[in-house]
């Protein structure tokens, strides 16, 4: 009933001054105060809490003290010190953000013998690298972690490639079929991997029997999961690049193609270099998606030749066999 209450009296008095502040110097403001109200919530009934245990009681001066502190946070905070408020959620978020990576490290850098024997460090009271070494010369880590690579770099390249063409002629020219297209492409995004795997493993068997090609983008290949990954990838990817086209001015290709610009020296010249950031972003959400992905290379590799390092992973924490977990800290420190 407290935190609810709190709650609820902080947003109804929060709220007002935050749209008052936003509405006297813009609509940018206004967001940012929106975005900070929801975790400052947080904070703040955990400050309730502690002046509650601090004063003890149920006393009236009690009382009254706890709800003038109620309601004097959000008048404090969204009129006088925003940047104060978002410095403060800052910092507290960045233990959260640093914990599992520094524990990983010290895992990993901690003998097999004192994993358990020294219980809850901060630090080893030894130090070795010898995980390190395990794993990189006593193991297939370095051919695992290769394969991500190619899998990663190639999915990366392709869905950059293909998305940008496409939403550039998705966005720029009216054919027929094209909504019926980006309507099917919001359908595909909307299929779970899982439910596609047996038509796919078909498809790739297919495709291995075809001389060459299927060498390199068959089943049990790199290529072919790196194919696998740029379908899943290319919807999102499309529906981004069209939406950075949309917003670029048509003035801009209009003045190229009066100028005598063909339409791939515009695309390629006039548009592309207005939507870096797109690119950018695109090519790294589809890096990370490749690099961190496991159903798909998982049924679509055999052994060693073709699996990532999600798969290697896997492999490691096998319900038959002892897990090394400082080893397995090492590795995932590349994954």
């Amino acid at each position: 009933v407290l935190c609810l209450s709190v709650s609820a009296l902080a947003t109804l008095i929060g709220y007002p001054v935050a749209f008052l502040l936003a509405s006297l110097k813009g609509r940018r403001r206004h967001f940012l105060l929106l975005m900070v109200l929801v975790p400052l919530l947080m904070s703040y009934i955990i400050k309730i809490y502690a002046i509650r245990s601090i004063l003890g009681g149920n006393g009236f001066l009690n009382r009254f003290m706890l709800w003038t502190g109620v309601i004097e946070q959000p008048l404090t905070v969204f009129v006088f010190n925003l940047n104060a408020v978002l410095l403060t959620l800052t910092v507290l978020l960045i233990p959260f953000a640093i914990l599992p990576i520094y524990w990983t490290v010290k895992i990993s850098v901690t003998p097999q013998s004192l994993l358990y024997s020294e219980g809850i460090k901060l630090w080893p009271s030894h130090m070795t690298m010898e995980n390190y070494v395990n794993v990189l010369q006593a193991s297939d880590f370095p051919r695992f972690f290769l394969n991500s690579l190619i899998v990663s770099i190639a999915t990366a390249l392709l869905v950059t490639a293909v998305a940008s063409l496409a939403g550039y002629a998705l966005s720029r020219m009216n054919f027929p079929g094209r909504k019926t297209f980006l309507s099917l492409t919001l359908i595909l995004h909307g299929f779970p991997a899982v439910t596609l795997l047996i038509a796919i493993f078909f498809v790739l068997r297919n495709i291995g029997k075809v001389p060459v090609v299927g060498d390199y983008f068959g089943f049990n290949t790199r290529g072919g999961i790196a194919l696998v990954m740029v379908a899943f990838e290319l919807p999102l990817g499309v529906w981004l690049m069209k939406g950075f086209f949309d917003n670029i001015p048509w003035d801009m290709e209009r003045s190229a193609l009066i100028d005598g610009a063909s339409r791939w020296r515009t695309f390629w010249q006039i548009l592309l270099p207005q939507i870096r950031p797109g690119i950018l972003a695109l090519g790294i959400f589809a890096f990370i998606s490749g690099w961190g992905a496991y159903l798909i290379p998982q049924t679509y590799s055999i052994g060693t030749k073709t699996a990532t390092l999600a798969v290697y992973i896997s492999q490691r924490t096998s319900e038959t066999t002892p897990v090394n977990w400082n080893e397995l800290a090492a590795i995932g420190l590349y994954q």
